[in-house]
């Protein structure tokens, strides 16, 4: 396979290698040269990368003024403020909190996610983080994303049915043959005798 320069493929656009210190330098020389809106053009003189690239790399680690530090309880504040505005948006959030960038304050909720995991778990398992107070975020988190581990109580009203027990129906229904009353039970006879009179009803009061 053909390669350029450097050692790449040929036909690759862009490399998703860790940044060198030369294209660091590069880069911050183009864009103090021709602005941080033109990374199209940008990317047509850095080898191997492409606008997105040049652009996420400027803002979340070259440009002036980013705050690499811990986190204060002010900056802390001012996420929570966003976040109750924008949710998870971190491009508009990232606009609220100077020197923070985008992906720091998307790592630096997400630490702050896993932390509060973390604690649930070891309460759970019955272990007690001694000396750590939760930060304004976690404290966040926990108001926001808590769950309601409050059982409810329900009370079912069941109502059962009388049971019939198929033996006993079934011994009630059977005729003892042995005490057979004549007096209960109708005969052939007397079923086919008032069949007849019924016939002859009939008759009489349509006799066409």
């Amino acid at each position: 396979m053909a390669t350029i320069k450097g050692g790449r493929p040929k036909g690759k656009t862009h490399v998703k290698e860790q940044w060198t210190t030369e294209e660091d330098r590069l880069l911050k020389n183009f864009v103090k040269k021709y602005g941080q809106r033109k990374w199209a053009f940008i990317a047509q003189r850095m080898v191997g990368r492409t606008g997105k690239q040049c652009r996420e790399r400027w803002h979340n680690h070259l440009r002036e003024h980013i705050k690499r530090d811990a986190w204060d309880d002010d900056e802390e504040r001012m996420l929570v403020a966003a976040h109750e505005q924008y949710g998870n948006r971190w491009k508009e959030i990232a606009k609220k909190i100077p020197g923070r960038t985008e992906n720091s304050i998307k790592n630096h909720w997400n630490a702050a996610k896993r932390r509060r995991i973390s604690k649930i778990k070891n309460k759970k398992n019955g272990e007690l983080e001694v000396g750590k107070q939760p930060s304004i975020l976690q404290d966040y988190m926990k108001n926001k994303y808590q769950c309601d581990t409050t059982t409810t109580t329900t009370t079912t009203v069941t109502t059962t049915a009388p049971s019939v027990s198929l033996s006993s129906a079934s011994t009630s229904m059977s005729v003892d043959v042995e005490n057979y009353d004549h007096n209960q039970y109708c005969s052939g006879d007397d079923i086919l005798n008032v069949g007849l009179l019924g016939l002859f009803y009939f008759m009489f009061l349509f006799p066409y």
